[in-house]
């Protein structure tokens, strides 16, 4: 019997086609299934030691992950120590000269989630899949990642991070859906085959001032976790029509990755960013004296003015205030303004599709590359210092080499733009 032909086009390669042979229509994923939580693994009674406490728990085994949900809650309050550290506080924090038990990061703004020393999400065998970032980074995903309306953490409405160190509490995303549409979502229907949520407690004297609390007396927390993920649906619906089981562009996953400890000059700056070879979502640079990250982050190391160049031309060129502008306009709820904007941060975002906002399905906007792509941050800075680069990245795989992205001229890429059906003949 003939394959029906596809009868619409779609964004992107890979997709199914809207017809079954016999020309019985099927249903899509994304109506075929429904986006679902449920509780994932959970610890009380956590408080921070002297080392590094390791938490690891496999996912429970339910349909297609699409991303976690990391509660934090204080369940007993610390008591502070009799100390006091005179100061003036940075300005993307509370004002004032005096601190009494505070959080060791009060000053970067990074406060309360450097409690994570580190977030990862392993295969079955431990290995990871591209999501492994410290607590801080991992808020940086959800504010600039586009993964939801009002994205900044800071901004929840249970969100609280006293001066004092005896109470917080906050949540964070780890994502794995790329946009709601089920875009990179991955399959987790085997019991003996989970994923794996390894969470790391930072030590005391990372997470706290030096005696932030009294012995034995700091603050006892809990930390629930719950899974965001997309139902396996039945080979057919309640009518007879067949379901599409798996969502479109099976195979897709996006990554984040970290290339640390740049060094910064005071001079003309050309610093290589490795990661390259895939189709480039976001870029996040944090900019830092050296050696005081995440502590000592700072606008005085970053080029000014701020020069992408990829492969033999000048792809991007902000001066550090134009670019802070277009931050604040493509993220929704950003807190920006001399009370909470983030010193040293900056992104750039190939996210946005076909709008001025990030997040939205945004193929045609992603920053194709291959491995031989030449991209780099130039330009010279005030201070010298070091640079943190974020890069998320997704790994396509399509159905036929007609829908890889291609070369398209010397120094240029594109990615595809229509959809090609494997099935049509």
């Amino acid at each position: 019997m003939a394959r029906a032909r596809k009868t619409e086009t779609r964004e992107g390669a890979g997709a199914t086609p809207a017809t079954a042979p016999g020309n019985q229509a099927v249903v899509p994923f994304i109506q075929a299934s429904k986006p679902e939580v449920e509780p994932g693994p959970s610890w009380i009674g956590l408080e921070c030691g002297a080392g590094t406490k390791e938490l690891a728990a496999t996912i429970p085994a339910n349909g297609f992950i699409g991303g976690i949900i990391i509660e934090v809650l204080t369940t007993t309050a610390g008591e502070e120590a009799e100390w006091e550290q005179s100061g003036k506080l940075n300005e993307n924090t509370a004002t004032g000269v005096s601190e009494k038990g505070t959080f060791a990061n009060i000053k970067s703004g990074t406060a309360p989630f450097i409690l994570f020393e580190q977030i990862r999400l392993t295969e079955p065998n431990g290995a990871p899949i591209g999501l492994e970032l410290s607590g801080w980074q991992t808020c940086l995903t959800n504010i600039y990642g586009g993964y939801a309306g009002n994205p900044d953490p800071r901004n929840d409405p249970d969100f609280y991070s006293e001066v004092k160190a005896n109470e917080f509490g906050f949540s964070l995303r780890l994502p794995v859906e790329i946009t709601a549409n089920a875009l990179g979502i991955l399959g987790n229907q085997s019991a003996a085959a989970s994923f794996r949520l390894v969470l790391k407690i930072g030590p005391s004297t990372i997470v706290y001032k030096k005696h932030a609390a009294k012995a034995g007396k700091s603050p006892i927390f809990s930390v629930k976790t719950y899974v965001e993920l997309w139902g396996e649906p039945p080979k057919e619906d309640i009518f007879g029509r067949p379901n599409k089981q798996v969502p479109d562009y099976a195979g897709t996953a996006q990554y984040w990755s970290v290339q640390a400890a740049l060094g910064v000059a005071t001079a003309q700056n050309t610093i290589k960013l490795t990661r390259v070879g895939s189709q480039i979502r976001t870029l996040i640079f944090e900019f830092a004296e050296t050696g005081k990250y995440p502590f000592g982050r700072t606008d005085e190391c970053a080029p000014d003015p701020f020069e992408i160049q990829l492969d033999n031309r000048i792809f991007r060129q902000y001066s550090r205030v134009a670019l802070r502008k277009l931050m604040k306009e493509m993220v929704p709820g950003l807190g920006f303004g001399e009370s909470r904007r983030d010193l040293g941060v900056y992104c750039l975002s190939f996210a946005k599709g076909d709008s001025n906002l990030v997040g939205n399905k945004a193929i045609s906007s992603w920053l194709a590359t291959l491995t031989a792509t030449r991209l780099e941050l130039r330009g010279p800075a005030e201070k010298a210092g070091e640079l943190n680069v974020l890069t998320n990245d997704i790994s396509i795989a399509p159905m036929n080499p007609a829908g890889r992205t291609a070369q398209v001229g010397i120094g240029g890429f594109h990615p595809p733009v229509q959809e090609t059906n494997p099935n049509a003949q």
